[in-house]
């Protein structure tokens, strides 16, 4: 007999969601997909298959969750986006190494990034993700 656990059961109900999400992926005027409803209504679970096919069919992807506690420090929750040797002393620099690091990481594609309760990013997140988004990354 074997355990299945939460991540085993499939996706029901959702797949017109999970269609609409995906196709946005090969939509290059699409930059931003924001899943968006009532707590426990399944977004978190929906955006994880959704990154799941995005991997599937080539896309970079990185999973973030942002915390409040996390939003008291800087940049916390995007650490698979940061390259090895970051130095928080120079903001516009560090904005800049990030992007760039970002963009090798995409390797020429655009890169998928879920970012689960955004509303809880501190603000230099925010503004690095936003321009990457800017940029198409």
């Amino acid at each position: 007999m074997s355990t299945t656990t939460g991540l085993d059961w499939p996706l029901v109900g959702r797949s017109s969601d999970l269609e609409r999400i995906t196709a946005a992926f090969d939509e290059p005027s699409v930059r931003v997909v924001h899943v968006v409803g009532d707590p426990g209504t399944g977004k978190s679970r929906l955006a994880q298959e959704a990154l799941v096919g995005a991997e599937l069919d080539g896309f970079p992807v990185a999973h973030l969750t942002a915390t409040a506690s996390a939003a008291t420090v800087p940049l916390s929750i995007l650490g698979p986006l940061l390259p090895p040797s970051a130095d928080q002393a120079d903001p516009a620099t560090l904005l800049d190494r990030v992007a760039a690091h970002v963009r090798d990481l995409a390797d020429g594609s655009r890169m998928v990034v879920h970012v689960d309760d955004v509303d809880l990013l501190d603000a230099v997140s925010c503004t690095l993700l936003a321009r990457l988004w800017q940029e198409g990354v």
